[in-house]
């Protein structure tokens, strides 16, 4: 092959790969910098400038009478010195940037109340507290918010306190969720300084609201409120986050498949007081085994995970007591703080 058609070659390779890489980057960084700009600008000039090397005839431009070039030259500077029209109305296109979507995480729409009712209906057949539903007196966001989870967390299952929303005048407002307990054993426990939160005691609804939340993208805050009564949670909405990066739990997957086996545990929890002890051995060996297989699968931590399997299997006469355990050591799972 003769040096001209090898040159001639290599000119269009190096016009076609600059290009791609271009073309590419326009998906990549949609609105560039000036300075990224300059040197799209100059790869994109001695692409063509190559292309024009090798195409017959000739091309003579002149540039504000200091400028003079031909051929391969003057393609290159028509293209370097000439920006596209849309940024000649708009120079400052290329580098002004794009505000930040902000991010509702307060919304139920079509496309995610399924798996909002999802998560919410974890545990509807076992033993689940009732619910408070409250918002900031001050803040329409919240109380909307409230009030739209609150006809969801019904639809799951939930027994709602009142079926109405609270009002209330928090004297730490959060942008957020708050998962909210009595408190009652709480009395007498040193004070906390505000940037740790407050103290609160959890138990499996109180986890499970926290997992769904938390699944969702929402802030979840914790807090104890002593005029909620015995066996009731509270949910309270603060105003509404700002977020421009949805919040993503680890493994959320993961996370969401451990939280239906909760569920599941739950109803079986419930079940076994009601069935023969041969059925409910049954059905909770099924569930071990099931949960145990899940884990060892996962790259959970393996301390977390041999706790796990060391336990005893749970007895059918005494199921309750049992289910709760394992119960309690699958939440934190489920939560991302195994």
């Amino acid at each position: 092959m003769s040096s001209v058609k090898i040159d001639k070659y290599i000119r269009y390779s190096f016009a076609l790969v600059a290009i791609v890489a271009i073309l590419i980057t326009t998906f990549t960084t949609p609105n560039p910098t000036s300075y990224q700009y300059t040197v799209y600008r100059i790869v994109l000039a001695l692409a063509a400038g190559c292309i024009g090397a090798v195409l017959p005839g000739l091309l003579e431009v002149k540039f504000k009478g200091w400028l003079k070039a031909s051929g391969a030259a003057a393609i290159f500077a028509i293209v370097y010195f000439k920006s596209p029209a849309l940024l000649q109305q708009n120079p400052v296109s290329a580098s002004k940037p794009v505000p930040p979507t902000v991010i509702d995480t307060y919304a139920v729409n079509s496309s995610n109340r399924d798996r909002y009712l999802e998560l919410f209906r974890t545990g509807q057949f076992g033993q689940r507290d009732k619910l408070r539903i409250g918002c900031v007196e001050w803040s329409e966001s919240s109380c909307v918010a409230a009030g739209n989870f609150l006809r969801l967390l019904s639809e799951a299952g939930w027994e709602i306190d009142s079926d109405t929303i609270v009002t209330m005048q928090p004297s730490l407002p959060v942008e957020g969720v708050s998962i909210v307990s009595r408190g009652d054993d709480l009395v007498g426990l040193p004070k906390v300084p505000p940037h740790m939160g407050r103290w609160s005691r959890s138990d499996i609804s109180y986890e499970i609201l926290t997992a769904a939340f938390k699944l969702m993208g929402v802030p979840v805050y914790f807090s104890s409120d002593p005029t909620l009564q015995p066996g009731t949670t509270g949910v309270y909405f603060g105003p509404k986050p700002k977020l421009d990066v949805a919040i993503k739990q680890k493994d959320e997957n993961v996370r969401r498949e451990l939280l239906r086996y909760v569920g599941l545990g739950m109803a079986i929890q419930r079940a076994c007081s009601q069935q023969s002890v041969e059925l409910c051995t049954g059905e909770l060996f099924s569930w071990e085994t099931s949960v145990s297989s899940f884990l060892s699968q996962q790259r959970f931590n393996s301390d977390a995970v041999n706790r796990w399997l060391a336990l005893p299997q749970a007895n059918a006469a005494s199921a309750t007591a049992d289910m709760k355990i394992k119960l309690d050591m699958l939440m934190p799972f489920v939560l991302g703080i195994e």
